[in-house]
């Protein structure tokens, strides 16, 4: 129900869309961005700027003026939480289902 309710809100976007997979993705994608919406803000500054921008630590660390150690310590609990949220959902199941499922047993 929330992937065809995330295919309505973005109507625009999915008229493109020519596959499951790539809904999929679009779903994926606007669940992590909830999620992040719900990180303390240091944790998901670090983690856009290591996931999403492809800084290193030594960067985002500079960038953010705090030492690498801290950048670790805030990548790490992003991570967390993500891993959290994900189990808390099931999702961690169904994505790595997803991942999987092509190499199982027809």
């Amino acid at each position: 129900k929330r992937r065809k309710d995330l295919a309505a809100e973005n109507v625009n976007y999915v008229e493109f869309v020519d596959n499951e997979s790539d809904i999929d993705v679009l779903f994926l994608k606007q669940y992590i961005k909830e999620i992040l919406n719900k990180m303390p803000e240091k944790s998901r500054l670090v983690f856009l700027y290591s996931r999403e921008d492809g800084l290193r630590n030594p960067e985002i660390a500079k960038l953010m003026n705090i030492s690498e150690k801290g950048v670790e310590a805030n990548l790490t609990r992003a991570i967390k939480f993500l891993k959290t949220h994900m189990k808390r959902d099931g999702l961690a199941l169904l994505v790595v289902y997803d991942v999987i499922k092509e190499y199982l047993p027809k």
